[in-house]
């Protein structure tokens, strides 16, 4: 096969794949608004215009992905959520891009193909459901889009820019301030640098969060926030959720299947449970690879750095509602990526090597090519499950009754999905049904008073005896 040929295939293949990933999601473009779709931004008074957006300014939260939103209303899509949608996939589609060549830059030894091939299994994968088929998970897409490309400034040895682009990505949402970790990483690893010389890199990053932690803690609502998950929930028993929550989403990054809108799977109440234990782990070893990797991988560190950045604001000591959710694990599954880059560009490297050392018709030859050939079958095998796979994720999301269907038949320990799916399907008319969804949120949290609210309104409707 000649050269010029094998390139046409290489660019056919690549153009169908591209099309197939772009039309997975956006087949699920078409349904209603969701769940926190309502608060944000249907309901917040920043994101209904520009106008509005700068009136609210001083106080508002997360004004960089508001600004957004606001865009969009002026546009007259605030009634479209389909047009909204595509952005995020965009958006998504364009930090893709960046994780290409971040990839290339931190991994020069990665052929392109395999970094878009790595770039293609974090751009398709269904945890990212969350966030850009429900409009409230914009501020997840923002951070990490304005976060990679503070890396790739960082890389090119801009940091100046670097820090505007650091800042955006904090103002788009809040977590982005652990960022600082893997852009440190990134400074620390270029060959010959110094303590002075990467602290210098690093200035005008450290002076940018300085100034976004100084405007959270002036922001009223930051502060109100902060009090109600230190006070209103006990400190041990949420830091061994969220910690002991960290294996769990590692898993469900490897079986899509399992994702849900709101979980309901048991998690450690205790630091001494075995789940939090196998956290702890999880992070320590992290760290080590972090450490260990600086001179030798600069990949492999910077992609641990970034996994560490995704989950520790929202899985370590700051108590929340939900200590599982799908957004942090969006650019967790980035970091993973790109650690495993250096070990896809070593494998090609020695297979590329093998075939060079082998003479034309040799059995040993054929044996390596036939190897190449079922190793990319096996990533585009990989890229069809995981396009199948958001592909039947994002039709749940056309129907707010499949979605909650869904999350109601994975929950064995929170109620409030079977709450949602009762009320649904209440309104749905499917009254048995919902008497049943409501008689095991009920088993499930005896003393909800949501639970509580709902069964009485049943009864008065006769639903529920």
């Amino acid at each position: 096969m000649t050269a010029s040929r094998r390139d046409v295939q290489v660019l056919a293949t690549g153009a169908l794949t591209a099309a197939l990933l772009v039309w997975a999601w956006f087949a699920a473009l078409n349904g209603p608004y969701h769940f926190d779709d309502y608060v944000t931004p249907l309901g917040d008074p920043a994101s209904q215009s520009l106008a509005a957006w700068r009136e609210h300014l001083p106080v508002t939260l997360r004004p960089v992905a508001k600004l957004s939103y606001a865009l969009e209303a002026e546009a007259g899509w605030s009634d479209q959520p389909t047009a909204r949608r595509a952005v995020s996939i965009a958006l998504l589609g364009v930090t893709a891009a960046l994780f290409v060549v971040l990839i290339l830059r931190l991994s020069p030894g990665t052929p392109r193909l395999a970094a878009a091939f790595l770039a293609a299994l974090w751009f398709i994968h269904p945890v990212h459901s969350d966030s850009v088929l429900m409009l409230s998970g914009r501020p997840a897409v923002l951070s990490g889009l304005f976060l990679l490309a503070a890396l790739l400034a960082l890389e090119r040895a801009r940091p100046w820019l670097a820090g505007v682009l650091f800042v955006l990505a904090c103002l788009s949402r809040e977590t982005a301030l652990a960022g600082l970790l893997p852009l440190a990483v990134l400074a620390a690893s270029r060959p010959g640098a110094s303590l002075r010389s990467t602290l210098r890199e690093l200035a005008p990053l450290l002076v940018g969060g300085v100034l976004i932690l100084a405007w959270i803690l002036t922001t009223p609502r930051y502060l109100h926030l902060a009090e109600f998950s230190f006070l209103g929930r006990p400190f041990w028993s949420s830091l061994a959720a969220q910690v002991g929550a960290v294996p769990i989403g590692l898993g469900l990054l490897f079986n899509p299947a399992a994702l849900s809108i709101d979980y309901g799977i048991p998690l450690p109440t205790r630091i001494s449970a075995p789940g939090f234990l196998l956290g702890a782990v999880l992070y320590a070893a992290a760290a080590v690879g972090v450490l260990v990797l600086l001179r030798r991988s600069r990949a492999a560190s910077v992609g641990f750095a970034i996994w560490l950045a995704a989950l520790l604001p929202t899985q370590s000591v700051v108590p929340k509602l939900d200590a599982l959710t799908n957004r942090p694990l969006s650019l967790a599954l980035l970091g993973l990526l790109l650690a495993t880059a250096p070990l896809l560009a070593l494998a090609i490297r020695r297979n590329r090597a093998s075939r060079s050392g082998a003479a034309a018709g040799d059995n040993r030859n054929l044996g390596i090519a036939a190897s190449s050939l079922a190793a990319a079958c096996c990533g585009l095998t990989l890229l069809l499950l995981l396009s199948a796979a958001t592909l039947a994720r994002g039709q749940l999301f056309r129907s707010e009754l499949s979605l909650w269907q869904d999350a109601a038949e994975k929950s064995r320990s929170n109620a409030r999905p079977h709450l949602q799916y009762a009320v649904l399907l209440h309104n749905a008319g499917r009254y048995a049904e919902a008497r049943d969804e409501m008689s095991l949120a009920r088993r499930i949290d005896p003393f909800s008073s949501s639970a509580e609210l709902f069964s009485r309104l049943y009864r008065n409707d006769e639903v529920v005896p």
